[in-house]
C-alpha cells in the first residue's frame, strides 16, 4: 500500500490544482504546501534519507524548469511550485520528461488560439520586438503586446501540466 500512495495523493493534488487553475486561475499555497510535506514524508518512509535526497532532486529541478518562464511573467508561480511538486513525487528524470510534454501541449494549444483569434502574427511581432530590446539590454516584458496588456493572452498551464504527467505515469508504466 505505501507503494502507491504517493501516487493517489499526487493524483488528488493534481485533479484539484487542475479545477483551482481551470476556474479560479489560482494553485494554492496550503495545498502545495500540504503535498510537499506529505510528499517529503512519503519518501522518507520509503526509503529513508535516500528517499528524501531522491525527492528534494526532483522538488529543485521541478522549480528550476519553470524558473526563466516565471521570472520572464509568462506563467505564475504556482505553476512552478505545480511542477516541484510533481518531480518530489516521481523524480529528476519524471520531471523533466512532464517539463517537455507540458511545454509541447501547451505550445500547441497557444498556437491553435492564436491562430483562431487571428493573433499569431501580432503576437510575433510582440516577441521578436522584446526579444531585439533584450538583446540591446533594455528590459522588457516579453508576453507584452505593442498595445501593453490588451493584446495578452493568458492560459492556465495546470491542465499541461496535469495531461502531460499522467501521460507520463502511463507511459513509464507501459500503458
Amino acid at each position: 500500500m505505501l507503494e502507491i500512495l504517493p501516487n493517489i495523493v499526487l493524483c488528488g493534488v493534481l485533479l484539484f490544482c487542475l479545477y483551482t487553475d481551470v476556474m479560479e486561475r489560482r494553485i494554492y499555497n496550503k495545498v502545495i504546501l500540504a503535498a510537499v510535506i506529505a510528499g517529503l514524508l512519503l519518501s522518507f518512509l520509503a526509503d529513508g534519507a535516500t528517499g528524501l535526497t531522491g525527492a528534494g532532486k526532483g522538488f529543485l529541478l521541478g522549480a528550476a524548469l519553470l524558473f526563466i518562464p516565471f521570472a520572464a511573467g509568462g506563467m505564475g508561480a504556482g505553476d512552478l511550485k505545480l511542477l516541484a511538486v510533481i518531480g518530489l513525487y516521481q523524480g529528476t528524470e519524471f520531471v523533466f520528461t512532464v517539463f517537455l510534454l507540458a511545454a509541447l501541449l501547451g505550445g500547441i494549444f497557444a498556437l491553435a488560439l492564436l491562430l483562431r483569434r487571428r493573433m499569431l502574427l501580432l503576437t510575433m511581432k510582440s516577441i521578436l520586438q522584446s526579444a531585439w530590446l533584450l538583446l540591446g539590454g533594455i528590459k522588457t516584458n516579453l508576453l507584452l503586446s505593442p498595445e501593453g496588456n490588451a493584446g495578452k493572452v493568458s492560459i492556465p498551464y495546470a491542465p499541461f501540466l496535469v495531461a502531460a504527467t499522467f501521460l507520463a505515469y502511463f507511459t513509464r508504466q507501459g500503458g
